[in-house]
């Protein structure tokens, strides 16, 4: 039995339709739909919450197929416990973040903002499923979240005096360097808390 009637025959057997699987998934309809008509594939990641979803083993899905895919399930498994220890990481980078943005006493170290690159690339390398993304209302919340944190910090940076001291007596090119390297902080940091919002049910 290939792939996508397998996909289908899981799904009628605990009397699920397609869009019930798709709001678990973070999916539209359609993409289900295409997987059980075999227009498309889903990844590794997806597939083997599909086989919770179904509560089938996830070889039921895989063993008709070669070594390769075996293998991918493999690599995808060591790719889900990156990306729950860098989701982890996530937290401790953010408080770290929020230290070197405020500036309590004069705190300031270029190893956090490395940190908070390092850990988001290796989050982002490692994320496998992409597909959540095929969600229009779950990509277009996640943009006004996004916004939203990086306006309200840009706000609340507005009324840090240790900020807006620097003003007073610096030079253009001193405050040209001191805005875009806020800018770049007020953005590594909104996106790590998009990590923590709305990537966590997709871990």
């Amino acid at each position: 039995m290939e792939l996508p009637e397998k996909l289908k025959l899981y799904r009628q057997a605990q009397h699920l339709t397609q869009s019930q699987v798709a709001l678990e998934l973070n999916v539209s309809r359609k993409t289900i739909s295409g997987w059980e008509n075999a227009h498309s594939t889903p990844d590794i990641a997806t597939i083997a919450k599909l086989s919770d979803i179904y509560h089938v083993p996830l070889d039921s899905f895989i063993k008709d197929n070669n070594f390769s895919c075996q293998n991918s399930v493999m690599q995808s498994k060591k790719a889900t416990a990156t990306n729950r220890i860098t989701y982890f990481l996530n937290f401790f980078v953010i408080l770290l973040l929020c230290l070197d943005l405020f500036n309590p006493y004069g705190f300031h170290s270029f190893l956090i903002l490395f940190s908070a690159i390092i850990n988001s690339f290796a989050f982002i390398s490692s994320f496998q499923n992409w597909s959540i993304f095929s969600n229009v209302f779950y990509l277009l919340k996640t943009c006004f979240l996004f916004t939203f944190i990086f306006t309200t910090t840009i706000f609340i940076s507005l009324f840090d005096k240790n900020f807006l001291n620097y003003f007073k007596a610096s030079n253009a090119d001193f405050l040209f360097g001191l805005v875009t390297g806020r800018l770049v902080l007020i953005s590594l940091l909104a996106f790590c808390l998009i990590i923590i919002c709305s990537f966590k049910r997709n871990l």
